[in-house]
């Protein structure tokens, strides 16, 4: 009988996780609940202290490749914005009770494009901004032709825009992908998640080395608000994450060993800003267009219309994604190359958007930022 009970008692808590939201402070499901991201609302969750971490070995660490030494690595980050191929209804709700606004999908030409620049600039290792949905990468993934292997741990964003990676299946590495979901702080008075999204550690370790090569943290910053008011109170969210992710990358280095580390993103900030980068260039870290003296007309990974905050003048050009690399990549002058991908039209370089409608034919409002390392000044 006390078998058959806790039999019953156990599939209760499971049906009950799996069909209703359940709050990680009551346990219970309240109207408030409802309105925080899909993601936030499940029971893989409740338990996390950090988030979820994926191990695998690439199938090059196995294969062929594995006795063939790879002499560069070249690393990429590009926001996509509102990667989106596939209809998915929104679970988050508004304050009025209804779905928030749906974001379109991402046109064809526009996703082709994409894949065209993806294709062109052959990057080992992709990280991705304003990924919306699983299936998203994955559709992406499949039209490169299957030699990456996507990467995607849903985030905390409301409207669902999420960081992922791109990673070549045929390199000779054991990965190991760490969320940080689920680490939180007090927010304008209340313990909410600290990463808007997600801060994902990417290590790569060749089979049987007792260090890792390379640690990378790739993450999407707190956006700009719309106004001065409350702009204070977005940079000082975006400061804690920026030092968040510094000593996750300091703990990796004690732990793990890396010869190198790295630390890229979307920052929603100019990067030359170095009172908002201080965590960074105070841990010895420095931007990787600056080591490579890129100029200033050759930088810019960002063009905005759109009046998302006074803080910013409309059609401004910036730099507000980042490569940020560790002093072993500096004083060893490893990086072979640094720059801004331009936009490209039946293979010809665009200059940048001068009004919104020449914006709109863009494939994203941000440029992939990519560099390539030197291997075998990290042995």
């Amino acid at each position: 009988k006390i078998s058959m009970i806790l039999v019953v008692l156990v599939t209760k808590v499971i049906v009950g996780c799996a069909t209703r939201p359940v709050s990680t402070d009551s346990e219970k499901c309240a109207e408030a609940e409802m309105r925080k991201p899909a993601a936030l609302r499940t029971c893989d969750r409740l338990f996390e202290a950090i988030g979820p971490s994926i191990k695998m070995v690439l199938p090059g660490a196995v294969g062929a490749e594995k006795d063939q030494p790879l002499k560069s690595i070249r690393v990429a980050h590009w926001n996509v914005e509102d990667l989106k191929l596939f209809d998915r209804p929104s679970l988050t709700l508004g304050p009025d009770g209804r779905p928030l606004r749906e974001r379109p999908l991402k046109p064809k030409w526009a996703f082709q494009s994409i894949v065209r620049s993806i294709e062109r600039e052959r990057p080992d290792v992709l990280f991705l901004s304003e990924v919306i949905g699983k299936a998203s990468l994955v559709a992406l993934a499949e039209q490169l032709g299957g030699i990456y292997e996507p990467i995607f741990i849903e985030g905390n964003d409301i409207a669902e825009i999420d960081v992922a990676i791109l990673i070549r299946r045929s390199m000779p590495f054991e990965i190991e992908v760490q969320s940080h979901r689920a680490v939180t702080h007090v927010y304008r008075e209340a313990n909410v998640p600290l990463h808007s999204r997600d801060l994902l550690l990417l290590t790569l370790r060749r089979p049987g080395d007792s260090r890792a090569l390379l640690s990378i943290v790739g993450s999407h910053l707190k956006a700009i608000t719309p106004s001065r008011a409350s702009a204070d109170i977005a940079l000082s969210k975006r400061l804690e994450q920026l030092a968040a992710g510094v000593q996750v990358l300091e703990r990796e280095k004690q732990d793990k060993k890396p010869r190198a580390t790295v630390f890229l993103g979307d920052f929603n900030a100019d990067v030359s800003d170095r009172f908002q980068f201080k965590a960074l260039l105070e841990a010895g870290y420095r931007e990787v267009l600056d080591v490579m003296k890129i100029t200033a007309d050759k930088r810019a990974t960002y063009t905005g219309f759109a009046p998302h905050s006074d803080l910013f003048e409309p059609g401004s050009n910036a730099q507000l994604d980042g490569i940020f690399i560790s002093a072993e990549l500096v004083n060893r002058e490893a990086i072979l190359s640094a720059y801004v991908v331009q936009d490209r039209e039946m293979g010809k370089i665009l200059p940048s958007a001068e009004n919104k409608l020449e914006l709109m034919d863009r494939p994203s409002n941000h440029r992939m930022q990519i560099m390539e390392i030197d291997l075998q000044k990290l042995r």
